[in-house]
C-alpha cells in the first residue's frame, strides 16, 4: 500500500503537507449533579428562631440524618455545632455574636450525594414555644405569655387559638411572620374576648401577606388570638410573635453607605418619627442589605427592619431648598401625604447614560413609585412604565450637559408615615449577572470525587459594558476547578462548567458564589444574584432573602462506574486550508439504563476555538472552527450529562 501526503507551496517556497493531524482527547465523561435519592432529608427545625448574642439549642426531624449530615449556612459570624444526632433527630448548637446583622438565616443540609432545599432560621429576643397541635377551639386554647414566640404548624380548616391574660390599658403588639420562613400561608390574625367576641383582626400588610399591628385593651382579663391561613392550607409553617415591640413599616433611610455612620428613624402610623438608631455597616460587609432592631420605650422585645447596603453616596431629600445630586448616588424620601409630589435636581452629563432604579415594596413601604424626568425648561423627556412588577425605573441619555428635574409621586396618589421611596441613579458600564430563572436551573449541586461536575446557567444584563467578564469561586482555595470561567464578550447568557480537582471528596460540603469581573477594568465588579430565579421557583416569597442570593451548595459523593465512553478516531486529518472541521464520534453506552442525553463541549480547546456538535442515534458530528494558524498537537473534548435527581 502506498501512503501519499498531500501538500501545498508556501510563500517561501517550502512544503507543506496539506492536512492538520491531530489526536482528539476527550476527557473522562462527567456527570452534573447526581444526587442519591433516599438518604439524608430534612423535614423540620424546631424552633424557627435564635436568641441574638447567645447560643441556642435547634432540634432536626428527619430522616437517616446519621449517614453524614451536615450543616452550613453563609454566615461567618455564626458558628453550627452538631451536638448529637440519631437517624431520626439531631440537635443543632447555633451562636450569634449579637452585634451583627438580623436577617432570617438559611441552613443548608446535606451528606455525600444529598442537598437539601434550605430552610430558614428567625432570630428572636422573644422566648419560643411549640404549637401544641390541640389548640383547635376556644376550651383548648394554648396557654401563652403575654411576651411569647409560637412556632406552628397550620391545620388547614382547623384553626389554632392561643390564650393570653392582660391588665387594663396594656399594650400589646402581634405579628405573623411566613415570608421570611418561606411558607406559602397567608395568614389572619384576630383578637377575641374570652367569649369569642370580635375584637381586632389583621390581614396582610401593605406590601404582603404578613400582618403586623398592635392593641391597647381596656379591660383587664383573658382573650383569645386567633391565628388562620386564608387559604385554608394545611401544614404550612407560621411564627407568631406577641409583645412590647414596635410596629412600624419601614427604616429611613432606606439605604447606607458602607463604612458611614447613619442615624435610622422607624417610619410607620405606629411609631414616632423621632425614634431612632445609629447604624454602622463596616467596609468589609459584603452583603447586600443589613437588618437592624429597634425597641420600644421601656420595651422588652425588638422589630427589625431592612436597609439597603451600597457603596454610593446617600443623600436625604430636601424639601425646603433646591440641591443639585451627583451621579452615582443613593436617594432616600418619604411621601408623607396624599397627593404628594416630590421634587429632586440631577446633575447629567451629555451622551453618558443614566438608570434610575427604585425600591420601595421590597423594603416595607406602600409605595408605587413614578418616576418622570424633565429638562430645565420643563420638557418631559423620560418616564417609568407601569409593569407587573411593583418597583419601576427607566434608562435615559441626557441631550446636553445641566440640571435635570426628577420628579416623583405614588401612582395612587397615595402618602403617609409608611410611604418611603429609595431611588438610585448610575452611570453606564455595568453589568448584573443572575443565575437563569428557569425553574431547570440548578442552584445545588452533588459533584462526584474524580468525575463529577456541574453547570451553572447564567443570565448577563448589560449596562453599557460589552466586553468580556471574567468568574471565580468565593472562596478561591476549594479543588473544584471554572472551566470555562471568561463570558464572551456581548453574550447575554453563559454556561459556566466547574469539575471537580483531586482533593474533593465524598464528605465535602460547601457554599460558594461567584464573582463577576470586567476584563478591562477589574473595579467593575459584581457578585452573582438569583433573585430573578427564586421569584419562578417560589412565587409565594414576594421578596427573595438577599442573605442566600447568588449561593450555590455543593456536596460531595463518591465515584460511580461510568456510564458512557466514546469511540475515538485516532490521527484525525483535516484540511489546513480551512478554517472549519468536522469529525464523526460515536457514543457508547455503558449502561442499559442509562438514557440521558450527552452533551460535547468545547471549554478545553485553545482560546478563541469554537465547538458546536449535533447528534444522530448517538452519532455526534462536531464541528470545530480554529483560530487561523493555531495547529497544536491536540485538541482536547469535554463531554458529560447532565442527570435528573
Amino acid at each position: 500500500m502506498t501512503n501519499t501526503m498531500h501538500c501545498f507551496i508556501t510563500k517561501n517556497g517550502a512544503l507543506r503537507p496539506l492536512f492538520i493531524a491531530y489526536f482528539i482527547l476527550l476527557s473522562a465523561p462527567l456527570y452534573f449533579a447526581r444526587q442519591v435519592l433516599g438518604q439524608v432529608s430534612v423535614s423540620a427545625i424546631h424552633p424557627s428562631t435564635i436568641q441574638p448574642g447567645g447560643t441556642s439549642k435547634v432540634t432536626i426531624r428527619g430522616a437517616n440524618l446519621s449517614n453524614g449530615m451536615s450543616v452550613r449556612t453563609v454566615r461567618q459570624d455564626i458558628k453550627l455545632e452538631l451536638e448529637s444526632i440519631t437517624p431520626e433527630s439531631a440537635i443543632l448548637s447555633v451562636s450569634h455574636p449579637g452585634l451583627t446583622s438580623f436577617e432570617p438565616m438559611p441552613l443548608w443540609f446535606g451528606a455525600p450525594g444529598v442537598l437539601n432545599v434550605p430552610r430558614y432560621l428567625l432570630l428572636d429576643d422573644l422566648p419560643v414555644v411549640m404549637d401544641n397541635g390541640a389548640n383547635h377551639s376556644f376550651a383548648t386554647a394554648q396557654s401563652i405569655a403575654n411576651l411569647q414566640a409560637v412556632d406552628g404548624i397550620c391545620d388547614g380548616p382547623v384553626l389554632d387559638y392561643y390564650r393570653i391574660t392582660v391588665a387594663a390599658g396594656q399594650r400589646l403588639s402581634f405579628e405573623v411572620l411566613t415570608q421570611s420562613l418561606h411558607s406559602k400561608m397567608d395568614p389572619v390574625i384576630r383578637i377575641l374576648k374570652a367569649d369569642g367576641s370580635f375584637l381586632a383582626q389583621k390581614d396582610d400588610s401593605s406590601v404582603g401577606p404578613d400582618p403586623h399591628f398592635s392593641h391597647v385593651f381596656q379591660e383587664a382579663g383573658d382573650y383569645l388570638v386567633e391565628v388562620s391561613d386564608s387559604h385554608y392550607g394545611p401544614g404550612t409553617e407560621y411564627h407568631l410573635r406577641v409583645g412590647d415591640f414596635p410596629v412600624f413599616d419601614h427604616l429611613f433611610p432606606m439605604a447606607v453607605q458602607r463604612g458611614q455612620p447613619t442615624s435610622v428613624e422607624f417610619a410607620g402610623p405606629e411609631l414616632a418619627s423621632e425614634t431612632r438608631s445609629d447604624v454602622l455597616v463596616p467596609d468589609s460587609w459584603k452583603g447586600t442589605s443589613f437588618t437592624t432592631s429597634v425597641q420600644a420605650n421601656a420595651g422588652s422585645s425588638s422589630a427589625w427592619g431592612e436597609l439597603l447596603v451600597t457603596s454610593f453616596p446617600q443623600y436625604l431629600e430636601s424639601p425646603t431648598e433646591k440641591k443639585v445630586l451627583e451621579l452615582p448616588m443613593g436617594l432616600s424620601g418619604k411621601l408623607t401625604a396624599a397627593n404628594e409630589v416630590d421634587t429632586h435636581w440631577i446633575r447629567c452629563i451629555k451622551g453618558q447614560p443614566i438608570r434610575f432604579s427604585s425600591q420601595t415594596r421590597s423594603l416595607g413601604s406602600g409605595a408605587l413609585l413614578q418616576m418622570q424626568l424633565f429638562n430645565a425648561a420643563g420638557g418631559k423627556l423620560s418616564e417609568t412604565a407601569v409593569s407587573a412588577m411593583d418597583e419601576w425605573g427607566f434608562d435615559f441619555t441626557p441631550p446636553e450637559d445641566g440640571e435635570y428635574r426628577l420628579v416623583v409621586n405614588d401612582l395612587l396618589q397615595r402618602g403617609g408615615p409608611g410611604y418611603g421611596y429609595y431611588i438610585q441613579a448610575e452611570r453606564a458600564g455595568s453589568f448584573t449577572v443572575q443565575l437563569k430563572p428557569d425553574p431547570n436551573t440548578r442552584q445545588r449541586f452533588a459533584m462526584e470525587e474524580t468525575h463529577g461536575g456541574g453547570a451553572i446557567d447564567l443570565q448577563v444584563n448589560r449596562f453599557g459594558y460589552e466586553g468580556e467578564i471574567q468568574l471565580s469561586l468565593i472562596p478561591n482555595d476549594l479543588p473544584i476547578r471554572l472551566l470555562n470561567p471568561r463570558i464572551p464578550a456581548g453574550a447575554k447568557e453563559h454556561r459556566c462548567l466547574m469539575v471537580s480537582q483531586p482533593g474533593w471528596n465524598a464528605q465535602a460540603m460547601n457554599l460558594v458564589r461567584l464573582s463577576a469581573e470586567a476584563v478591562s477594568d477589574p473595579a467593575i465588579r459584581v457578585e452573582l444574584a438569583n433573585e430573578s430565579l427564586s421569584r419562578v421557583i417560589e412565587p409565594h416569597v414576594l421578596v427573595p432573602s438577599r442573605s442566600s442570593s447568588g449561593v450555590l451548595a455543593l456536596a460531595g459523593n463518591a465515584a460511580s462506574p461510568p456510564l458512557f465512553g466514546f469511540d475515538v478516531p485516532v490521527g484525525v486529518q483535516w484540511n489546513r486550508a480551512s478554517d472549519t472541521h468536522l469529525v464523526s464520534i460515536p457514543l457508547k453506552r455503558l449502561k442499559e439504563d442509562f438514557k440521558a442525553a450527552v452533551v460535547v463541549d468545547g471549554s478545553l480547546l485553545p482560546n478563541g476555538w469554537t465547538l458546536s456538535s449535533t447528534a444522530d442515534k448517538d452519532i455526534f458530528t462536531v464541528s470545530v472552527k480554529r483560530v487561523a494558524g493555531q495547529e497544536p498537537a491536540a485538541i482536547s473534548l469535554l463531554a458529560y450529562t447532565d442527570l435528573p435527581d
